[in-house]
């Protein structure tokens, strides 16, 4: 089973960062998620080690501190092509110094940041596990 790591990145206003993927991305094409990425072999099977290449190196170029495991969830999704794909994603959380203009965006077609309130209208536009995770970072959305 393919193994991936998930940041649940807020700022100082516990904000919370999140990705919007392409409209040709295989699966949930044009939703909101979390950036994230696949183990590779080169993590090493680290968690951590994943999460500074995928998430600050490749993806964000942003300083994270307060780093910590937050939830491991196992998910199924159909692809567009109605293919099933199926993994664990490790939840990792963090905090970031707010300044949205220090992001290197390298994947995706955007990003921004949403306050609690706002998320439980976007909840069809996210990955459902995405959602639910979110939903327990913050102790209850609705």
């Amino acid at each position: 089973m393919n193994e991936y790591v998930g940041a649940l990145i807020r700022n100082p206003d516990n904000e919370i960062l999140l990705q919007k993927k392409t409209w040709d991305y295989n699966t949930w094409p044009g939703h909101w998620t979390v950036f994230g990425g696949g183990i590779e072999p080169e993590d090493n099977g680290d968690i951590f080690a994943a999460f500074d290449r995928e998430i600050i190196r490749e993806e964000t170029g942003l300083e994270i501190y307060d780093v910590e495991f937050f939830r491991e969830v196992t998910f199924v999704e159909i692809d567009q092509y109605r293919n099933p794909l199926s993994g664990i994603c490790h939840f990792i959380r963090g905090r970031f110094d707010g300044d949205l203009s220090k992001i290197r965006l390298g994947e995706g077609a955007g990003f921004a940041i949403f306050n609690p309130e706002e998320l439980p209208k976007m909840r069809n536009e996210m990955f459902p596990y995405v959602y639910e995770t979110i939903d327990r970072l913050y102790g209850g959305l609705e």
